[in-house]
Parts: C-alpha cells; sequence; structure tokens
C-alpha cells in the first residue's frame, strides 16, 4: 500500500505512541453528581463505548446555567479523563464568529452587507477584471457566492508564510480570481468564502483575524481558553488530542488544517467558553449587559436566511431537528480529528451539545446520539 505525505507522518506518529503508550484504555466521569442521574450517565458511557470515540462531552444551557457529562479520555492510551473544562477544536462552528466580526464591521457602517468584494478590494487588478467582482458579503455569509469549497491551504501557506497568514489570505482571493465562477451560483459549503470574510475584516480594520477574534470576541466574554489550532499538550497543561483512524487503529494526532483557512474553521476552547459564546445566539435581540458589540438587527441577520429556499443564515443552519418539534440554529465543526455539534433553542432559550476528540462516522453518530438524548432526558 502506497502511503501519502499526511499518511505517512500519521504512521510515524502512531508507531512512536504504540512503543511509548500500550496501556488500557479507561474511563470515568467529570460531573458533579448532584446535578446528574446516575442513569444518564450510563447511558451517555454506553454511546461513547459503542461509538468508540476516546472521550466526549454532552449537555445543555441556558442563559444562567450548564449541565454536563462526560466519559471517556482526553487521548487513547491515557487515563486522565475528558472533562466540560478541557479545550475542544470547534471545526466550522467557528464560522458564526467570523460572522459576528463582520456584523460588528456592518454595524461601524465601514461595510455593507452587499457590499462587493471589487469594492472592498479595489487594488486587486485580477478581481477587478474577473466574474468575482460582484460577489457579496451575504453571498459569501450564506455559500452562495459560488466559491469553491476549499484551495490549495497548505501550498499557499507555505508559499506566503514568511510575509503572514494576512498575506496568505491576500493570497486566497487572488487564487479565487483566478477560478471560473458560475454564471448561476447555487448553494455550495465554502470555507474559501468564510476566509475571504476573514480577510475583509482584516482589511478593514488592519488587523489579523486571529488578534481580532481574541479582542472583539474571545476577551469581551472572558472565553481565556479560546485559540487557534489543537489545543495545546505539554508536561505542563493536559489537554486532549484529536484522534485520526489510521489503518482502522484511532490515533492521537495534533495535525490541523492551515492557518489561512483559521476564519472557517481553527478556533479551539473549552465547552465552558464555548457556552459563553453561544449564550449570545440563544436571542435574536441583544440583552443590555451583553459584552458583544453587535447590534440586535446584526445579530438577526445572522440568524436569518436571505431565500426562501435556503436554510444557511450566518454561520447557522436553520433547522428541525429529527428529535425535535421546533425550528433550531444549528452547527457542526470537524477538522477530521474532532467533532462537535450544537442545536440552539431560542424559543425556549435553551441549547443542546455534544463533543468528541475523534471525528470517523462512529463517533459523529455518538455525538449526535448523544446530543438527541440529553434532549430528551432533560
Amino acid at each position: 500500500m502506497k502511503l501519502n505525505c499526511m499518511q505517512f507522518r500519521q504512521l510515524v506518529q502512531f508507531l512512536l505512541f504504540l512503543i511509548g503508550t500500550l496501556q488500557t484504555v479507561g474511563h470515568s466521569f467529570a460531573d458533579d453528581p448532584s446535578t446528574t442521574t446516575v442513569s444518564l450517565k450510563e447511558e451517555i458511557e454506553s454511546l461513547r463505548k459503542k461509538s468508540g470515540a476516546p472521550g466526549l462531552v454532552a449537555g445543555y444551557f441556558d442563559e444562567t446555567k450548564l449541565i454536563s457529562w462526560s466519559s471517556g479520555v482526553r487521548k487513547i492510551g491515557s487515563d486522565n479523563a475528558i472533562t466540560a473544562s478541557d479545550q475542544f477544536h470547534l471545526g466550522s462552528c467557528t464560522k458564526s464568529m467570523t460572522s459576528v466580526l463582520i456584523g460588528q464591521l456592518v454595524d461601524e457602517g465601514q461595510v455593507l452587507w452587499k457590499s462587493t468584494l471589487g469594492e472592498l478590494f479595489p487594488d486587486e487588478p485580477l478581481l477587478q477584471d474577473s466574474a468575482w467582482r460582484n460577489t457579496t458579503i451575504e453571498e459569501l455569509l450564506e455559500h452562495r457566492s459560488g466559491a469553491p469549497a476549499n484551495c490549495e491551504w497548505s501550498k499557499i501557506h507555505l508559499a506566503n508564510k514568511a510575509d503572514g497568514v494576512v498575506q496568505s489570505r491576500r493570497k486566497v482571493l487572488q487564487w479565487l480570481t483566478l477560478q471560473e465562477r458560475p454564471s448561476s451560483p447555487k448553494y455550495l459549503y465554502s470555507n474559501v468564502g468564510y476566509a475571504l470574510l476573514g480577510h475583509i475584516c482584516e482589511s478593514k480594520w488592519n488587523e489579523e483575524w486571529e488578534s481580532l477574534m481574541q479582542s472583539r470576541i474571545f476577551k469581551p466574554l472572558h472565553m481565556e481558553s479560546g485559540g487557534f489550532g489543537p489545543p495545546l499538550v505539554d508536561s505542563q497543561v493536559l489537554q486532549p488530542m484529536g484522534h485520526a483512524m489510521l489503518l482502522g487503529i484511532r490515533t492521537p494526532v495534533l495535525y490541523d488544517n492551515a492557518p489561512p483557512l483559521g476564519p472557517a474553521g481553527t478556533v479551539h476552547c473549552s465547552i465552558d467558553d464555548w457556552v459563553k459564546y453561544l449564550r449570545i445566539h440563544l436571542r435574536d435581540e441583544q440583552v443590555s449587559d451583553s459584552k458583544l458589540a453587535i447590534s440586535s438587527p446584526s445579530l438577526l441577520r445572522l440568524h436569518t436566511p436571505q431565500l426562501q429556499d435556503s436554510n444557511y443564515a450566518g454561520g447557522w443552519v436553520v433547522r428541525k431537528p429529527k428529535w425535535g418539534s421546533e425550528e433550531m440554529l444549528f452547527h457542526n465543526g470537524s477538522n477530521t480529528f474532532w467533532y462537535v455539534s450544537v442545536y440552539l433553542d431560542r424559543s425556549k432559550r435553551e441549547g443542546y451539545f455534544a463533543a468528541v476528540n475523534s471525528a470517523d462516522a462512529s463517533s459523529k453518530k455518538g455525538c449526535e446520539d448523544a446530543i438527541e438524548l440529553v434532549f430528551k432526558s432533560k
């Protein structure tokens, strides 16, 4: 069997892992028994075991409380229990955060929802001569621009690494201008589109997206664990690791997508901190004591698809889950080594979530089944 470069690196890491840690996988719960029932704990544990996920955290929250159940370990080969205070990679659940930054730009009067790439980047001659010049912000938000799902992220990153991530995202824009735009764009989920939304923020505020996230979202909401890429793992701080399926075996890895993709999906944080952010979206209007600078009209816009035949708004899908009777805001996220999923029931001001530190099909199903279980058991 011929291995590509990524598979070879994972194989080497896996072999080193086997040499150093041939241990039995343990599991435990990291919950306050007073807030959970033994039966639900056992059901969550059973789901995790059936799915094969190394670790799973699931729960629900409202505007004042957060209840979670945890099962499993931070890394296969370790007996360190996973908890809701641990950091998880959010993958594409990053997109709603980038959308909030766009909403802030709109509120400041720096852009309009219908501002075009041609208007926003007048110094790009290739853009001005291409069909992409008329692409609007709202089309990028709702994946209706025709932008491809992905580009050559790693190649662009490596070629421009010395010039910084902002320049790399400018190269993504230039790459797009060389692609043919569909004459009648339809829905196409696009990481490229969200990378460009992040770059719009960078160009207007003259600051890289990662720094904007820290100052405009993490810091105001006291999300102290917020960061980018895989959670850092060292001898001083124990955090979960993502897992890849290598030769049919779940293997701990520290890989992530290349940094230029950031606005589309590289945020990590603890479940506790993620909920601080998610609570903002339990309402369509801002509460008076909110620390996040976005207006009620902009927040509502991010929760509302603009076309009748579309259910994607600004970083959120509006849909009715198979286990619920009401439409909810939904999104999931994965960098192929982690998986998270969340539903927000704005009619009840409640949210339901689950997260696992692996992303194979069985782990994803276990994650979604855990949300259903929590919802029905509440």
